[in-house]
């Protein structure tokens, strides 16, 4: 018997040398590269997100990748195009698209359609349709930010003025009626003052330029899109467009914009998101966030830090892991410690943040006006490069009344659908 155990050792030795192999394999250390936009106080956060998932994945090492959105576009280009690709990563919205007609991001569909622990109905819904395209979820939200209307308490108070209502997050019984396209004209009227008698005026209703990016939040309320669903064609001289850039050139023209002054105090009131709020802190300014207007719909220029998966990274199930981390409500819930503006995408985190006292002035109500915005297609093609001059001259000419609205749009969308057919062409290879 002494002699038959030699041949059973030797296959027991061999069963746990391939044991051990395989559980080394397993284990064998992973880079995932995770390619980011933001800098400042954001690299703090990404640097904690990091070490938290690491400490649970001692076998991975999260390599941040950071640049500026357009130099960070490019790094993921060459990378793809390389074969080595950077495995996670921002895309700013305007690149959306192009990532998914290149091939670079992957259709995260599948892998949440196989994993039930990720349910996207507990995220603001604005933040989780601006990461689609052609109905495929192509990033998840990370962070959310909203532009807002900011309004200088003092200007208001002078006049006699009451602040604008504010009916979300009232009593049922007790809300107010939400203000019309109608009631901000005769507000930002009485606002717009020639405060030193020399018939001019000196201090504006609203700070807004023409760069038509600050002006989107009135094209969504009126209901308008830059693009048609298949993003094959520009819609801009819809109905709703010229109902938008009417009621914008009439404020314009009326004298009731100015293309800055909030921070200085000659306009009452801004629109912007919640990254001006560390600057007019500093400006002594008093000043409160309310709610934008309502015309046809709640809108507003709605974003998010989107994080998406490399279409071919050698390790999708560990970056599936890891924007599964991101997105988690342990995650969501330390957002601002390192970034105390920024609101979590996860409802229950941001609920917990603007019930939390202190904070910036008004973080219920950038929370609130997301909520509101039943959201709206992704202003996103690969030629949108292309085509912001095209908007942009329209938008100044009829800024300055240099042009009737309706021809101007149908002018812009005309030249848009030109470049959106070129660039259709090219990439068929014809």
């Amino acid at each position: 018997m002494r002699g038959e155990k030699g041949p059973w050792i030797a296959v027991g030795l061999v069963l746990l040398g391939a044991l051990w192999s395989s559980a080394g394999l397993a284990q064998e250390p992973i880079v995932l590269q995770w390619g980011v936009g933001q800098g400042g106080q954001f690299i703090e956060l990404y640097q904690r997100v990091a070490e938290m998932f690491e400490e649970r994945h001692p076998h991975v090492k999260i390599e941040i990748v950071q640049a500026g959105y357009d130099e960070l576009r490019e790094k993921v280009i060459v990378a793809h195009a390389a074969g080595d690709p950077i495995d996670v990563f921002e895309a700013h919205s305007a690149h959306l698209m192009e990532m998914v007609d290149r091939g670079i991001a992957r259709d995260l569909g599948p892998f949440l359609a196989a994993d039930p622990s990720v349910d996207l109905e507990g995220y603001i819904p604005v933040t989780v349709t601006g990461n689609q395209v052609r109905g495929r979820q192509v990033a998840l939200p990370v962070a959310a930010f909203v532009d807002v209307l900011y309004v200088n308490v003092e200007h208001f108070k002078t006049l006699g003025l009451p602040l604008p209502p504010q009916p979300h997050g009232c009593a049922p019984d007790s809300c107010p009626e939400e203000w019309t396209w109608q009631e901000f004209a005769e507000t930002l009227q009485r606002l717009t003052r020639d405060t030193d008698g020399d018939g001019v005026p000196d201090r504006f209703g609203l700070q807004l330029g023409d760069w038509w990016p600050r002006t989107t939040p009135f094209l969504f309320q009126a209901g308008a899109h830059f693009f048609d669903e298949s993003y094959t064609r520009a819609i801009l001289d819809s109905e709703e467009a010229v109902d938008a850039l009417s009621f914008l050139q009439d404020l314009s023209l009326r004298g009731f914009l100015s293309g800055g002054g909030f921070s200085g105090g000659t306009a009452s009131t801004y629109i912007s998101g919640p990254w001006d709020l560390p600057g007019l802190d500093a400006s002594g300014i008093d000043y409160d966030v309310v709610m934008l207007p309502r015309h046809r719909h709640h809108g507003t220029r709605a974003s998010n830090l989107p994080i998406h998966m490399s279409a071919i990274t050698p390790h999708p199930e560990i970056a599936w892991e890891f924007i599964k981390f991101v997105i988690s409500p342990e995650v969501q819930s330390t957002l601002t410690e390192s970034v105390e503006w920024v609101i979590s995408s996860y409802i229950p985190a941001a609920l917990e943040y603007v019930r939390a006292p202190g904070g910036p002035a008004g973080k219920h109500v950038f929370f609130e006006q997301m909520m509101a915005d039943p959201g709206h297609r992704v202003i996103t093609h690969p030629a949108l490069s292309q085509m912001d001059p095209i908007v942009q001259r329209a938008w100044t000419s009829i800024w300055r009344g240099e042009s009737a609205v309706r021809p101007a749009l149908e002018e812009a969308t005309r030249q848009m659908n030109a470049v959106m057919a070129s660039y259709a062409s090219s990439e068929a290879g014809e």
